[in-house]
C-alpha cells in the first residue's frame, strides 16, 4: 500500500469505514479548499462560510458510511454543504424577516426624490408595467407579498425550479431595463 495521497477517494473512504479515522484526514486536505470555495459561492454571507466547511466534513465523517461507491466523493461533499448552506438560509430567513422587512420598509420609506431626478424606485416601476403579465404576478408575490419560492409554485402550480428560473430572469430583466433607464436619463440631462 502507497502512501494515503496515491489512494483514490473511494480507497480512503473505505479505509475510514473499516475505522482507520486517519486516512479521512487525507480526504479533508484533498477536498478542504473546493469545498470551502463552493460554501463562499454559494453562502449569504462570508461570515458562514468557514462554518459550513466544517459542518460538512463533520457530517461527511459522521455519516461517511452514506456515500454510495462508484460516485464521486468530491460531489457528495458538494450536496452536503448545499443542504447546509440551504438550512442556514431557511434559519436566517425565519429569524430576520420580521426585521428585515420592516428595516428595508424603513429604508424606503426615507428614500426621497429629487424633483429634477427620476428615482430609482420610479425605474423599477416603469420597468415592472412592461412585463408581462405572468412576471408581474411572480414580481407581486416575492417582493410585495414576500411569498417563498415554495409558496409561489404551490399557488401557481409550477415547480419550484421553474419559480426560481423565473425569478432569475425576472431579476435580470429589470436589472437591464432599469440600466437602460438610468442612462437614458443621464443623457437627457
Amino acid at each position: 500500500m502507497g502512501p494515503p495521497e496515491s489512494l483514490s477517494d473511494e480507497q480512503l473512504v473505505t479505509r475510514v469505514c473499516a475505522g482507520r479515522l486517519e486516512f479521512f484526514e487525507t480526504l479533508v486536505d484533498r477536498h478542504l479548499l473546493p469545498i470551502r470555495v463552493f460554501a463562499a459561492y454559494h453562502s449569504p454571507a462570508l461570515d458562514l462560510v468557514d462554518g459550513i466547511t466544517r459542518e460538512t466534513f463533520v457530517f461527511a465523517l459522521k455519516n461517511i458510511h452514506l456515500f454510495k461507491s462508484g460516485t464521486e466523493f468530491r460531489g457528495w461533499l458538494r450536496a452536503v454543504a448545499l443542504n447546509l448552506v440551504r438550512a442556514e438560509l431557511q434559519r436566517a430567513r425565519a429569524d430576520h424577516a420580521d426585521r428585515f422587512t420592516e428595516k428595508r420598509i424603513a429604508e424606503l420609506e426615507r428614500v426621497e426624490c429629487n424633483p429634477y431626478d427620476v428615482c430609482e424606485s420610479e425605474f423599477i416601476e416603469g420597468c415592472s408595467r412592461q412585463l408581462p403579465e405572468s412576471l408581474r404576478v411572480l414580481l407581486k408575490q416575492r417582493y410585495r407579498e414576500d411569498k417563498s419560492t415554495g409558496k409561489i409554485a404551490l399557488s401557481l402550480g409550477r415547480s419550484v425550479t421553474s419559480v426560481r428560473l423565473a425569478l432569475f430572469r425576472l431579476r435580470q430583466e429589470l436589472g437591464g431595463c432599469i440600466q437602460l433607464k438610468q442612462r437614458e436619463a443621464a443623457n437627457a440631462r
